[in-house]
């Protein structure tokens, strides 16, 4: 269902996680102490819209703005609201492992193209959406681990096959930072590591192109020129950016690769058939502006310092605590290689993870019977 005629921007789910959020807001407002984080989240908005509305396509920067904005806030609305007792949690844990379920399948009967997802986004998707396995991994028996173990593994298959680099070399990085927090032994960080690198090895031999070589390698050259190319427009345009997704390359017509890896004819070729930067912090500096972008994250440090004074005072229990930090870990990671937060839904999940992760989960008796 298209909401504005000739706009390609997705407005449709965004529409559906506003009327949720507007539902979930007298009761998610509790959460906003004390009102600090609705104001500061309303003066998000209206740095974002500024930013909009003095850009070369302001209607489509603002209906990408909705699309950023709405699934960000809707979603931690509805983590505060509905993702209190312990019970529910589990539920919307199970509902992701048939989610993931259902993705991976699709994927791996009808192929990597099926619904039209490009890789960065099917891996953001089943990153988020592998919380459920993870939780029902870490809080089960042997005959649950016996299932959802190879669940897991077909979702890295499913990945593998749709050719994501990032989630085949993501346990390279990963399974280092648990180790350093003592969450596995030796023997299995090193058997991990072990097939990890196996299975990369066996990535690179199916897939030649995706090596990672610095020359003649467009996904490499193209995210390394992109930190100066970002700083070039960041001091061009740095308190309220060029606009979500505006394109680039008129602006960049004097920019000279920093790295000498690529010309600046082919880099700028490159630019104009690439809308963002891949990299989700650099298209939010250079798009919304240096004070919008540093809030989102100053907001997002907040949520996650809440989160962690919530598992020291023993309110995460520990399988959903290992699940969430999995999958929020994994997110960011990725959010530095593609722009994740740009696509409604991957956007929504993330936010509900972030919001059930600093909610108040199990502070009260009231919350356990709600």
């Amino acid at each position: 269902m298209s909401l504005v005629p000739g706009e390609r921007t997705n407005l449709f789910s965004p529409a559906l996680m506003l009327l949720a959020a507007l539902s979930a807001l007298p009761e998610a407002r509790r959460e906003l102490r004390p009102n600090l984080d609705f104001w500061a989240w309303a003066a998000l908005a209206g740095l974002l819209a500024l930013s909009a509305l003095q850009s070369r396509l302001p209607v489509p920067a603002l209906c990408r703005v909705v699309a950023f904005w709405v699934p960000a806030v809707a979603g931690l609305c509805c983590a505060w609201t509905l993702l209190r007792a312990e019970r529910a949690v589990t539920l919307f844990l199970v509902f992701c492992t048939a989610l993931f379920a259902g993705l991976t399948g699709l994927h791996l009967v009808f192929g990597p193209s099926v619904l039209g997802l490009h890789s960065h986004a099917l891996a953001g998707l089943l990153l988020l959406l592998s919380a459920g396995p993870v939780f029902l991994f870490l809080s089960g028996g042997g005959l649950r681990r016996a299932w959802t173990l190879p669940l897991l593994g077909a979702g890295y298959l499913a990945c593998f096959l749709a050719g994501s680099r990032f989630v085949v070399l993501l346990p390279l990085v990963l399974i280092p930072l648990f180790a350093v927090r003592n969450r596995c032994s030796r023997r299995v960080t090193l058997l991990a590591l072990g097939v990890s690198l196996v299975l990369c090895l066996v990535y690179f031999q199916i897939y030649p192109r995706e090596r990672l070589q610095l020359y003649n390698n467009e996904s490499i050259f193209y995210r390394l020129e992109g930190y100066p190319a970002a700083w070039e427009l960041i001091r061009q345009n740095p308190l309220l950016g060029i606009g979500v997704r505006t394109p680039r390359a008129e602006l960049l017509q004097s920019f000279q690769p920093l790295w000498g890896i690529v010309s600046a004819p082919a880099y700028l070729t490159v630019v104009r058939r690439n809308i963002t930067f891949d990299n989700q912090l650099l298209s939010l500096l250079v798009e919304t502006g240096v004070p919008a972008t540093l809030l989102y994250l100053g907001l997002l440090a907040r949520l996650l310092l809440r989160y962690r004074r919530n598992i020291r005072a023993g309110r995460v229990p520990p399988a959903v605590e290992g699940a969430l930090t999995f999958v929020l870990s994994a997110s960011l990671i990725h959010f530095l290689i593609c722009d994740g937060l740009y696509f409604p839904q991957t956007n929504w999940f993330f936010h509900v993870m972030l919001g059930l992760a600093a909610g108040r989960l199990g502070s009260s008796a009231q919350a356990k019977e709600s």
